[in-house]
């Protein structure tokens, strides 16, 4: 319905196509309904890309693991060390006053909800009469081999994880050297590139929807102003552009999340940067060494596991991300703009169906804990390397 609407009020479609189109939509339903667990396949070569990736990730962890683990008996390195000075382990009762509140918290708030979650991915259930229906894996097959919105929803979500993160990342590496090296204001500069992360998700949202506006909008208004003094008809041609309509969603996103995420990249960067001892970039001066060099040798390898971090960081804030489409496409975007969350949330709370959102939702969990696995992994196994 949404892509039909969105195609008549674009005029893709005349108002007669979009009743037709909407009549075969609901023909198809209903024989749907007919026989509720078939499953038309569409997308077997993606389903099967997707899982041999990830079993491929998967059986990769866990022969590191195995590996890491006999290197450890073979070495007789034990899993803990006893250092001059240490207390000894803490018996249970004292062990279980620390641990055993938040451990209870974790279960009753985060563990049981979540096996709840994953026992209802095998149901269907529209979440308000009667009991679950077990399906089986009926819900992750139909996501996988016959939703076009699934795949669109991984497609756009493996976009913002890679196409902002290429700027992101190197000039959050610049200016945070720039910073360190002492360059010209270098207080104001951290306060200016912190303070978008002050805001919040939403408010840097709404923030953006008003500079984005066709009529008025800052960027709109910069654009034709700049193209005035430049004589440029390309840029004047911004006068009107919808930067928010879904056709262009995702290229507008890139500069918000680069406004977004170089800030809290730029202090994490910097605050390992200033942990390095500066007596080692004297002695590479005093070797002659430029400061590229001087990056790549001495910065670059003693912050590498903080790039780690910042790796997994944008892992899960890519597969994870929901509150910037939700509110950039009034909370109701057509299939090509989902991505992953708003399509669990379309789901559960416009279709009633709440076994196949929670599919959604396991597919998620699997593929931001794989992804975060594996990138830690890799920039350690590099790091380890490098030693």
């Amino acid at each position: 319905m949404n892509d039909l609407r969105q195609q008549l009020m674009t005029g893709r479609i005349t108002p007669q196509e979009f009743a037709t189109r909407l009549e075969a939509a609901a023909q198809a339903q209903r024989i749907r309904d007919l026989n509720p667990t078939s499953v038309k396949v569409k997308h077997r070569w993606k389903t099967a890309g997707l899982l041999l990736t990830l079993s491929l990730a998967i059986g990769w962890l866990g022969l590191e693991m195995a590996k890491r683990a006999r290197s450890r008996r073979r070495t007789g390195v034990s899993g803990v060390s006893r250092a001059e000075g240490h207390l000894g382990r803490l018996r249970l009762p004292m062990a279980s006053g620390f641990v055993g509140p938040a451990f209870v918290l974790f279960g009753l708030l985060v563990a049981l909800p979540g096996l709840q979650a994953l026992l209802w991915a095998f149901t269907r259930w529209d979440g308000i009469g009667g009991a679950p229906t077990a399906v089986g894996l009926f819900n992750f097959k139909w996501l996988l081999l016959e939703s076009d919105t699934f795949w669109y929803a991984l497609r756009n979500n493996l976009y913002i994880m890679i196409v902002p993160t290429l700027v992101v990342v190197p000039l959050s590496l610049l200016l945070a050297t720039l910073i360190h090296r002492g360059v010209f204001g270098a207080n104001f500069f951290r306060a200016v590139f912190l303070f978008p992360n002050l805001l919040g998700g939403i408010a840097a949202t709404l923030l953006w929807m008003n500079a984005y506006d066709p009529h008025g909008g800052l960027v709109n208004a910069g654009l034709v102003k700049i193209g005035g003094w430049l004589h440029n008809d390309w840029l004047s041609s911004f006068a009107a552009y919808p930067w928010l309509s879904q056709d262009n969603l995702y290229r507008a996103l890139i500069p918000i999340y680069i406004w977004m995420a170089c800030g809290f990249n730029l202090v994490l960067y910097l605050a390992a940067m200033q942990g390095i001892d500066p007596e080692l970039y004297e002695a590479a001066e005093i070797d002659g060494a430029p400061a590229w060099r001087q990056f790549f040798t001495i910065t670059l390898p003693l912050i590498w596991d903080v790039l780690a971090i910042s790796a997994v960081f944008i892992v899960v804030a890519g597969l994870n991300t929901f509150e910037m489409i939700w509110l950039l496409t009034s909370q109701d975007p057509i299939s090509q703009s989902h991505v992953l969350s708003t399509l669990m949330v379309a789901t559960m709370f416009k279709e009633f169906a709440v076994g196949r959102a929670t599919a959604v939702a396991v597919i998620m969990f699997v593929l931001v804990l794989t992804g975060s696995a594996v990138v830690l992994r890799v920039m350690r196994q590099r790091d380890t390397v490098r030693d």
